[in-house]
């Protein structure tokens, strides 16, 4: 029975660390480009009026967050599938989604914010 003495390694960032760190990873986010969105829903609530019920709120909710997405990006594929399942007493969503970006973008991103962070530092000075 070994003892080993272990370190407990804490990780304290001053405050120009932490605006890098946000910098960083708001320039990676905002460089990311959504190809498609898919939600795949199949309901069973034992009661079919309900289960029904349930399938069509999930059906207008759909278009609604299918417009708000279509207005902010305008590029991405998306689709909904929602079914009532009054066979087998199951219940599964399924989300999917495909996002990617370029190296070329992570790179840029990466430099833009070591830069912002410099420009912050002066001004905090």
């Amino acid at each position: 029975n070994h003892s080993k003495n272990r370190k407990k390694i804490s990780l304290i960032l001053d405050e120009n660390e932490k605006f890098l760190i946000n910098q960083i990873k708001k320039n990676i986010l905002d460089k990311l480009y959504y190809d498609n969105f898919m939600m795949s829903t199949l309901i069973n609530f034992e009661d079919p009026y309900t289960t029904t019920i349930f399938v069509g709120f999930l059906n207008e909710l759909s278009r609604l967050i299918k417009c708000l997405l279509v207005t902010k990006y305008e590029n991405l594929d998306i689709k909904f599938f929602h079914n009532a399942n009054f066979i087998n007493n199951s219940n599964y969503i399924k989300i999917a989604t495909k996002v990617y970006f370029t190296i070329f973008d992570m790179v840029f991103a990466i430099i833009l914010s070591f830069y912002r962070r410099g420009k912050y530092v002066k001004q905090k000075k």
